[in-house]
Protein backbone atom coordinates (compact mmCIF):
# COMPACT_ATOMS: atom_id res chain seq x y z
CA UNK A 1 0.00 0.00 0.00
CA UNK A 2 1.56 3.63 -0.99
CA UNK A 3 1.67 5.84 1.31
CA UNK A 4 0.36 8.71 -0.54
CA UNK A 5 -2.23 6.74 -1.70
CA UNK A 6 -3.23 6.42 2.07
CA UNK A 7 -2.68 9.97 2.91
CA UNK A 8 -5.49 10.58 -0.16
CA UNK A 9 -7.83 7.75 1.36
CA UNK A 10 -7.36 10.03 4.97
CA UNK A 11 -8.53 13.28 3.34
CA UNK A 12 -11.15 12.15 1.31
CA UNK A 13 -12.73 11.77 4.71
CA UNK A 14 -12.04 15.12 6.04
CA UNK A 15 -12.14 17.04 3.15
CA UNK A 16 -12.65 17.36 -1.03
CA UNK A 17 -10.34 15.96 -3.09
CA UNK A 18 -9.74 17.32 -6.21
CA UNK A 19 -10.86 15.49 -9.52
CA UNK A 20 -6.99 14.69 -10.15
CA UNK A 21 -6.49 13.14 -6.25
CA UNK A 22 -10.26 11.44 -6.86
CA UNK A 23 -8.66 9.61 -10.33
CA UNK A 24 -6.28 8.72 -8.72
CA UNK A 25 -7.38 7.43 -5.39
CA UNK A 26 -10.04 5.46 -7.41
CA UNK A 27 -7.38 3.76 -9.40
CA UNK A 28 -5.59 2.66 -6.30
CA UNK A 29 -9.11 1.23 -4.61
CA UNK A 30 -9.16 -0.68 -7.85
CA UNK A 31 -6.35 -1.97 -7.75
CA UNK A 32 -5.60 -2.77 -3.96
CA UNK A 33 -7.20 -4.92 -1.53
CA UNK A 34 -5.17 -3.55 1.21
CA UNK A 35 -6.30 0.27 0.06
CA UNK A 36 -10.10 -1.04 0.14
CA UNK A 37 -10.00 -3.20 3.64
CA UNK A 38 -7.86 0.24 5.66
CA UNK A 39 -11.29 1.97 3.75
CA UNK A 40 -13.76 -0.13 5.32
CA UNK A 41 -11.88 -0.15 8.51
CA UNK A 42 -12.21 3.59 8.47
CA UNK A 43 -15.96 3.81 7.54
CA UNK A 44 -16.95 1.32 10.44
CA UNK A 45 -14.71 3.13 13.00
CA UNK A 46 -16.51 6.64 11.75
CA UNK A 47 -19.77 4.69 11.87
CA UNK A 48 -19.34 3.65 15.22
CA UNK A 49 -18.20 6.69 16.43
CA UNK A 50 -21.37 8.33 15.19
CA UNK A 51 -22.96 5.94 16.79
CA UNK A 52 -21.86 6.14 20.27
CA UNK A 53 -22.79 8.04 23.15
CA UNK A 54 -21.50 11.83 23.93
CA UNK A 55 -19.99 11.19 27.23
CA UNK A 56 -19.19 14.56 29.01
CA UNK A 57 -17.99 15.11 32.33
CA UNK A 58 -20.43 16.36 35.27
CA UNK A 59 -20.95 20.51 35.71
CA UNK A 60 -18.69 22.32 37.57
CA UNK A 61 -15.32 19.76 36.62
CA UNK A 62 -12.68 22.29 35.83
CA UNK A 63 -13.97 24.57 38.26
CA UNK A 64 -13.22 21.65 40.91
CA UNK A 65 -10.02 20.81 39.29
CA UNK A 66 -8.43 24.29 39.02
CA UNK A 67 -9.93 24.53 43.05
CA UNK A 68 -8.27 21.51 44.18
CA UNK A 69 -4.69 22.47 42.25
CA UNK A 70 -4.91 25.88 43.49
CA UNK A 71 -5.57 24.46 47.21
CA UNK A 72 -2.68 22.44 46.73
CA UNK A 73 -0.47 24.65 45.60
CA UNK A 74 -1.30 26.70 48.76
CA UNK A 75 -0.60 23.88 51.15
CA UNK A 76 2.54 23.55 49.58
CA UNK A 77 3.39 27.43 50.04
CA UNK A 78 2.59 26.97 53.78
CA UNK A 79 5.08 23.76 54.09
CA UNK A 80 7.26 26.06 52.73
CA UNK A 81 7.33 29.08 54.46
CA UNK A 82 7.37 26.72 57.74
CA UNK A 83 10.36 25.26 56.53
CA UNK A 84 12.26 28.26 55.63
CA UNK A 85 11.25 30.46 59.15
CA UNK A 86 12.98 27.48 60.66
CA UNK A 87 15.84 27.30 58.68
CA UNK A 88 16.00 31.94 59.13
CA UNK A 89 15.74 30.44 63.14
CA UNK A 90 18.61 27.96 63.38
CA UNK A 91 20.66 29.42 61.09
CA UNK A 92 22.18 31.47 64.06
CA UNK A 93 21.98 28.55 66.18
CA UNK A 94 23.81 26.32 63.37
CA UNK A 95 26.95 28.93 63.29
CA UNK A 96 27.52 28.80 66.69
CA UNK A 97 27.61 25.50 67.12
CA UNK A 98 29.84 25.11 64.30
CA UNK A 99 31.90 27.92 66.41
CA UNK A 100 31.59 25.33 69.44
CA UNK A 101 32.54 22.40 67.80
CA UNK A 102 35.39 23.79 65.68
CA UNK A 103 37.09 25.20 69.36
CA UNK A 104 36.31 21.95 71.30
CA UNK A 105 38.04 19.75 68.29
CA UNK A 106 40.86 22.29 68.49
CA UNK A 107 41.70 22.10 72.53
CA UNK A 108 41.37 18.08 72.07
CA UNK A 109 44.45 18.46 69.31
CA UNK A 110 46.23 20.53 71.65
CA UNK A 111 46.36 18.96 74.89
CA UNK A 112 47.01 15.45 72.83
CA UNK A 113 49.31 17.22 71.29
CA UNK A 114 48.39 15.02 67.95
CA UNK A 115 47.55 16.64 65.33
CA UNK A 116 45.05 13.64 63.87
CA UNK A 117 41.28 13.22 63.90
CA UNK A 118 42.19 10.93 67.07
CA UNK A 119 43.70 13.73 68.20
CA UNK A 120 41.14 15.87 67.30
CA UNK A 121 38.17 13.43 68.96
CA UNK A 122 40.70 13.53 72.23
CA UNK A 123 42.15 10.17 71.88
CA UNK A 124 45.27 9.28 72.65
CA UNK A 125 48.04 7.99 70.30
CA UNK A 126 48.45 4.14 70.87
CA UNK A 127 51.94 3.09 70.81
CA UNK A 128 52.59 -0.49 69.10
CA UNK A 129 53.89 -1.82 72.52
CA UNK A 130 50.59 -0.81 74.43
CA UNK A 131 48.39 -2.19 71.54
CA UNK A 132 50.62 -5.65 72.53
CA UNK A 133 50.26 -5.24 76.07
CA UNK A 134 47.15 -7.46 76.72
CA UNK A 135 46.39 -5.38 80.10
CA UNK A 136 46.23 -2.30 78.32
CA UNK A 137 43.95 -3.73 76.13
CA UNK A 138 41.71 -4.94 79.40
CA UNK A 139 42.05 -0.91 80.62
CA UNK A 140 40.33 0.22 77.41
CA UNK A 141 37.59 -2.01 77.58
Amino acid sequence: MNDKLLDLLYKSFDSSLTSKEREILKKGLTESAALRKEKEKIELMRERLADSKQVSFKPFFAEKIINRIQTDRKQQEQQESVFDSLVTLFRPIAFTTAMILIILLSYNMKKTENYSLAGALGQEQVTLEQVMDPTYMLTME
